[in-house]
């Protein structure tokens, strides 16, 4: 069956897909693209060193490059450069380096640019056993790393007050990064590696609306890329790695399209009727079920021992279906009591301005609609130079029943 060197190409293709599609989701959530860039550019040096020692390629890509990601991480916590400015001087240093190393091996004859930008022939029936087995021990250690990894993107301190690790976390998907890389190498070359991660998360980016589903479709989205690229490849003669990227550069501006046509619709039918249309996650559903039903505006934590009830364990999962729900116009949060109510008026979200009736004693919350009072704020903002983005006000007093 693996006889034909195109059908190895695809098998290695599509476990490099599965592999790119998740870690890719977090380098675009982190913003870590200059990172991956300095990683494949360190993995040239990798190969220098492989070739000189008669080495395994992939393996000795992996420590180089996990070398030169650990090292960066000790450059951020001893220097006061930015971390931009580190990336790029170990990227081109490396690099550079490696280059060098290239051209004092001129007693061994191997194809550079192979290895720069990939090659579907060099794709042998043992890197399909390293590509597979090395990619499900690369994503079940991703699944193991998964929550403290993700809370701490959304909230770096938040994760570290629960106790989840993230330094940790982060350390171990640094090395996911580098054995991403050294597998990636045959198929999409060492310079393109980061379009892998990037374009295809990029592309899921534009059609999902939570992370799992751009999970999914960013390992979606690198499928059809190498297969797109792949045979293009064969085609038109080019090579494989640059043929799978532009295949995905493709998906990603055929992506763009629905968030044009989103846009569109939204001008269309107006912030009243969006509202209607918008659609609440599981998590956000939950949430706003706990707090519509409540009497009393309810704390953060107070929601938190609530859902947890019904599987929302992770703080962070509590907050993000805050924010959003906030965002919706769903909620409103009681800034002197850092609590949440439900919203009582559909056209807030427009106004832009809610008044809440506070009573001191039993603490009901009652919401004012009054567009009197938004067009009132409006003409003194207008009148005093500023521009509000949102208006808040809250009344104290006794209600009837506590007078």
């Amino acid at each position: 069956m693996f006889d034909d060197f195109f059908i190895r190409a695809l098998v290695a293709g599509i476990g490099v897909a599965f592999i790119t599609g998740p870690l890719g989701c977090f380098v675009v959530w982190r913003r870590l693209s200059y990172f991956g860039d300095t990683l494949a550019h360190s993995a040239l040096l990798g190969v220098t060193i492989a070739l000189s020692l008669e080495f395994n390629i992939a393996l000795s890509v992996f420590i180089t490059a996990s070398v030169i990601a650990l090292f960066l991480i000790q450059l951020q916590k001893k220097t006061n450069l930015p971390g931009d400015a580190l990336l790029g001087l170990l990227a081109h240093s490396s690099l550079g380096i490696g280059l060098v190393a290239i051209g004092f091996l001129s007693f061994i004859r191997f194809d550079v640019m192979g290895l720069l930008f990939g090659d579907i022939l060099a794709v042998t029936t043992n890197d399909l056993l390293v590509i597979w087995i090395g990619g499900i021990l690369i994503l079940l250690t991703l699944r193991f790393i998964w929550k403290p990894l993700f809370a701490s993107t959304v909230n770096y301190e938040l994760a570290e007050a629960e106790g989840l690790k993230p330094d940790i976390a982060k350390a171990i998907f640094t090395l996911l990064m580098a054995a991403v890389i050294a597998l990636s190498i045959k198929m999409i070359g060492l310079l393109l590696i980061t379009g892998m991660l990037i374009i295809p998360a990029a592309f899921a980016r534009n059609l999902s609306d939570t992370p799992k589903q751009m999970v999914l479709f960013s390992i979606i989205g690198g499928l059809l890329s190498v297969i797109l690229g792949l045979f293009s490849s064969l085609k038109f003669n080019t090579p494989s790695g640059p043929s799978i990227i532009t295949a995905a550069l493709v998906l990603f501006i055929i992506s763009l399209f629905k968030i044009k046509q989103t846009i569109k619709l939204k001008n269309w039918l107006g912030n009243d009727n969006i509202m209607v249309m918008q659609t609440l996650t599981r998590n956000q559903q939950i949430v706003f079920d706990i707090i519509n039903k409540s009497s009393e505006p309810l704390k953060a934590y107070t929601i938190l021992s609530n859902v947890q009830k019904k599987g929302i364990k992770a703080p962070p999962q509590v907050y993000r279906a805050l924010d959003k729900l906030i965002e919706m116009g769903k909620i409103h949060k009681i800034e002197s009591k850092n609590a949440f109510v439900a919203c009582q008026n559909s056209s807030c979200n427009v106004s832009k301005a809610t008044a809440f009736s506070i009573c001191e004693s039993c603490e009901e919350v009652t919401e004012i609609s009054n567009s009197k009072i938004s067009k009132y704020l409006s003409n003194f903002a207008e009148k005093a130079g500023m521009e509000y983005k949102k208006y808040n006000l809250e009344f104290f007093g006794l209600c009837k029943k506590c007078k």
